[in-house]
């Protein structure tokens, strides 16, 4: 009855869900735009700092090493109120790490596949966090980079095609296990939309064909489909809608560079960046870019200015990772499998 009541008492202190990052691009249309937060800033970014770094004991498969995390919390967990970064290997682990002290909170693998190169790429899609219920509220970093997020599953695809429904909290699975791709299929992160779970395929490794898998996640008893098609790889641009209603998009441009377009014109390219620029990520004003040679860049949305450069402080490049923000975290992963979160230091 105790802890019945030290739990109940938890959930009233709460004030609220935060911001998450649910996916590789956070949401379904890949926008890459963190809509919540306002810790980071035009007028913070400079202040930014590396403020822990964690090497995992993923093998890569290749060019495969870790996937893009995903960022859920503040959650109730056995062990307190925690904010976790999850992530997965190529070698079929999922790690929930603590966003604030930079130690695995639990770790779970999954079991591979054996394919003869190049389809023995080992678990290559990016999980997917289930979003909000709708009318759910989102508290953003006013309130003190706080809240609850409710009980949302996780989603992970296996190497050997298999469909997992974890429990964030604990690694645990909610539900028993189902066939969703071949294996070995060499899928894309995975979306999730009104409840649709979806992937696509090259078609280049072994029964895997060109096109999209999908499933229905609130049918568990629901069989993947597959819908044929030519393989799209997904858009590499971020986008976001400003205070004034004008649509942004920052992409990858030539030489290095990342191109921003406002409505239907060019507005501001920024000079060649060290290293080849991966999908750009938005919030709040500030674009973030993380390139090959393993530099993070902040730039200034609207007019292009640089706001910050991460310099020499990251060793090592960076292959099949990318960014996510959520809650005054930056997180992205090293193709030496290496986790890394960038944000203010908490003054002591």
């Amino acid at each position: 009855m105790r802890i019945t009541a030290l739990f109940l008492s938890l959930i009233v202190a709460l004030p609220g869900p935060a911001a998450d990052w649910l996916g590789a691009r956070n949401d379904a249309e890949g926008t890459g735009w963190q809509r919540y937060g306002t810790s980071i800033a035009p007028a913070t970014a400079h202040s930014l700092k590396p403020l822990w770094k964690l090497k995992l004991d993923n093998k890569a498969r290749g060019a495969n090493s870790l996937t893009v995390p995903t960022m859920l919390g503040p959650i109730i967990t056995h062990r307190g109120i925690k904010e976790l970064v999850l992530i997965a290997g190529a070698s079929g682990t999922l790690y929930a790490v603590d966003a604030d002290k930079g130690t695995i909170f639990w770790k779970r693998s999954f079991p591979e596949a054996t394919a003869p190169e190049p389809c023995s790429l080992g678990l290559t899609a990016t999980p997917a966090i289930a979003p909000q219920r709708p009318g759910t509220k989102i508290r953003s970093e006013d309130d003190q980079d706080g809240g609850s997020t409710p009980l949302r599953p996780f989603y992970l695809v296996s190497a050997d095609g298999m469909l997992h429904t974890v429990r964030p909290s604990d690694g645990l699975e909610m539900a028993p296990a189902r066939r969703f791709a071949p294996a070995d299929a060499n899928l894309s992160a995975l979306t999730l939309s009104n409840g649709i779970l979806r992937a696509r395929t090259p078609g280049n490794c072994g029964s895997s064909k060109p096109g999209e898998w999908s499933v229905n996640t609130a049918d568990r008893d629901a069989a993947a489909a597959f819908t044929p098609g030519d393989f799209v790889a997904p858009d590499p641009s971020a986008s976001w809608t400003d205070s004034e209603n004008v649509r942004w998009i920052y992409r990858p441009a030539a030489n290095d560079s990342v191109e921003a377009t406002r409505g239907t014109g060019k507005a501001w390219t920024t000079p060649k960046l060290n290293g080849r620029p991966l999908p750009p990520a938005i919030v709040n004003g500030v674009v973030f870019v993380l390139t090959t040679k393993a530099t993070l860049y902040a730039f200034d949305a609207k007019t292009g200015k640089q706001l910050y450069s991460s310099g020499s402080a990251i060793s090592g490049a960076v292959d099949s990772s990318g960014l996510a923000i959520a809650n005054g975290h930056i997180a992205f992963a090293t193709a030496d499998g290496t986790l890394h979160v960038f944000g203010f230091p908490i003054e002591m």
